[in-house]
């Protein structure tokens, strides 16, 4: 049996005033609207890439001092398995733009107790982990198994 390829994953949540900072993919990257992180590179840790990706998709920028780690997400796949990061911040600075319009087409604000509808089950799920305290999900094949929270 072949081992399952394996990658970890950042993403941000940056909160403002009860909202939350999502990037509008374009219609041909699926047209959802997601949290800023990305896969992390060779030789560089998972808050490196997460303040790398921030800075390359939405020109965030975002200190390791601020950051702090509110959940993990295993996800299964078919021949893969994604570890998920998530870090939280309030504290950032930049020009809030999309820096790679062929992936988002926008970079904006939306409030938390109205995330758009066009948002992956996963990310909605996980935010919603994130704020009952639950630090640690599983989920295979798109259907959640284990919860751990924080208490």
């Amino acid at each position: 049996m072949a081992l399952p390829r394996i990658s970890i994953i950042t993403r941000l949540i940056l909160e403002n005033k009860g909202e939350i900072l999502l990037l509008t993919q374009t219609t041909k990257n699926g047209g959802k609207f997601s949290l800023p992180g990305g896969k992390v590179e060779a030789n560089e840790t998972p808050i490196q890439a997460l303040i790398r990706e921030c800075k390359e998709e939405a020109d965030i920028n975002v200190n390791v001092e601020n950051l702090k780690l509110v959940h993990v997400l295993h996800r299964q796949k078919t021949e893969e398995v994604h570890i998920v990061m998530y870090f939280k911040t309030i504290r950032w600075h930049g020009n809030l733009m999309s820096k790679e319009p062929k992936k988002f087409k926008n970079v904006g604000w939306h409030p938390l107790d109205n995330l758009p509808q066009k948002m992956s089950k996963i990310t909605r799920s996980v935010l919603d982990k994130f704020h009952k305290g639950v630090l640690y999900s599983e989920v295979v094949s798109n259907k959640v198994i284990t919860d751990i929270e924080t208490n």
